[in-house]
């Protein structure tokens, strides 16, 4: 197991329950591979984070957060500078909280500030009453977080993974399934099948999804809606917000303030 430099378990004394980590990213910054042996949550007020994982790609936008468990080999690039917050958690802490795998949620107001709290806790950790109770809200909230669909999951099939990652660096491409097969050497139906049995996306849904996902970050970074419409293959910038609308529920000059709304 590979640890990160900013483990906790590095930290001299008896861990707490909880402990609260604070890091600033430059842009453009990008951690080894690594893992943690307690789960770990981990956010940014502002600027995009990419969680990469033998799984698949998290996009992490502003005023959200990715849960990684205990032991999940990942990787962070900061698409943006960030002032980065990290919770670290007992499981004992915790019990059957969200999944086994990474999820991207949103954090509450509450949430950040007793993670501000927290991250000023003296070290070694004295088990204080305050502290107690700062660990026990924060778990408490944890456990009230709301589960986002900022998820592209990769293919293992080589084939299909050589399609999935050129379709990533190029959104704007709209070959269709079977042009890719001649591309890489595999019908149509065979590559049709692998995306379903190894994403649980059919071809063209995970196309879709690579698209939207981009598209929150550049939109995130402040570019405009028609020039994010064109990176991500949408000739006109109406079905590409009408696109974004039907899947994240609100247009995409109001995403980010409509996540605010709902905290």
């Amino acid at each position: 197991m590979l640890l990160g430099p900013s483990d906790p378990l590095e930290l001299p004394g008896a861990l707490p329950p909880v402990v609260a980590l604070a890091s600033v990213l430059p842009r453009g910054y990008s951690h080894a591979a690594h893992s943690h042996r307690r789960a770990r949550l981990t956010y940014t007020d502002s600027g995009v984070m990419t969680v990469f994982t033998p799984q698949g790609n998290w996009i992490v936008p502003p005023k959200c957060a990715v849960w990684i468990p205990a032991g999940a080999e990942h990787r962070i690039h900061a698409r943006d500078d960030l002032d980065k917050r990290s919770i670290d958690v007992d499981p004992a802490a915790i019990g059957a909280l969200l999944q086994s795998d990474c999820a991207v949620v949103q954090v509450s107001p509450l949430l950040r500030e007793l993670t501000n709290v927290a991250a000023r806790f003296s070290r070694p950790y004295p088990a204080s009453r305050r502290e107690e109770r700062v660990a026990s809200l924060i778990c408490d909230e944890i456990a009230e977080t709301r589960l986002t669909s900022m998820f592209l999951p990769l293919p293992r099939d080589a084939r299909a993974l050589r399609v999935a990652q050129a379709l990533m660096a190029d959104l704007s491409n709209g070959a269709t399934i079977e042009q890719w097969g001649q591309k890489v050497g595999a019908s149509a139906r065979t590559l049709a099948r692998v995306f379903v049995r190894e994403t649980g996306l059919p071809f063209a849904a995970w196309r879709k999804q690579a698209r939207l996902l981009d598209a929150v970050s550049r939109l995130a970074d402040g570019e405009s809606v028609s020039a994010v419409a064109a990176r991500v293959g949408y000739e006109h910038p109406s079905s590409f917000t009408a696109m974004f609308r039907s899947a994240l529920g609100a247009a995409p000059t109001r995403y980010f303030s409509s996540i605010e709304d709902e905290e």
